[in-house]
């Protein structure tokens, strides 16, 4: 059952799912965000429903929502990935991309207990994360930043939600990273060329099938010894 927090989050996550449904939008062709100067473009091997909506553009910003939901697939500890490509189609593309909001959905069959968002910059620095804007942990309370990959300008690369509690985004429940103030902030370099793009990949560690059997057949002798 999805843990929603709020009446306009039912509201606004039914219009998502909705509209996400209606447009099949997972294919990987380009999506237009309005007139920023951007294409964002879902690709292929990824699986599952990305949308974005574009809620306003200013001198340098672009501020958009984006609607995920995550398939139940699993490879190598891991979450399917969500990659999306944002492609430079103008020379005076807006320099940051806000991501205001997000719905992730995990649709996969297991708990979440961390998520990880990176910045694959594809030649040149193009892009990284402003530190300075700390996105909702929500249910993975606890957020880092961190540069696995060199950013544009010495940036951070990655975010990482990590649970520190008990629990974390439970199956088919909804994870909110940049609700309300928790805004996830791109800093794009200027200087790249019309053409020129960097990746946004997206995935939750999750328990391999063999440590989830492992921890079942060390019950049994536990429940042997009770049975006595």
């Amino acid at each position: 059952m999805i843990k929603l927090k709020s009446l306009s989050r039912i509201i606004v996550l039914s219009i998502f799912v909705l509209t996400a449904r209606l447009f099949n939008c997972q294919s990987a062709q380009a999506i237009l965000l309005g007139d920023s100067g951007w294409d964002m473009v879902v690709q292929s091997y990824s699986e599952g429903y990305v949308l974005p909506v574009v809620d306003a553009i200013g001198n340098d910003n672009v501020v958009i929502e984006l609607y995920k939901e995550f398939p139940g697939l699993i490879e190598y500890g891991a979450s399917v990935p969500l990659v999306v490509e944002f492609v430079k189609i103008a020379p005076d593309a807006k320099k940051n991309i806000i991501i205001t909001d997000e719905y992730i959905i995990n649709h996969t069959d297991s708990e979440w207990l961390d998520f990880h968002m990176t910045i694959i910059n594809l030649g040149v620095p193009a892009a990284g994360f402003d530190p300075q804007h700390v996105p909702n942990g929500d249910q993975l309370e606890q957020v880092t930043y961190t540069s696995p990959l060199p950013g544009y300008e010495g940036l951070p690369t990655q975010i990482n939600f990590v649970n520190t509690q008990d629990g974390g985004v439970l199956q088919d429940d909804v994870f909110w990273p940049g609700w309300q103030y928790g805004e996830i902030v791109i800093v794009t370099n200027p200087q790249i060329r019309v053409g020129d793009s960097f990746l946004v990949k997206e995935w939750a560690t999750v328990p391999e099938p063999a440590t989830v059997v492992l921890l079942g057949f060390s019950s049994i002798p536990f429940l042997r010894k009770r049975r006595r």
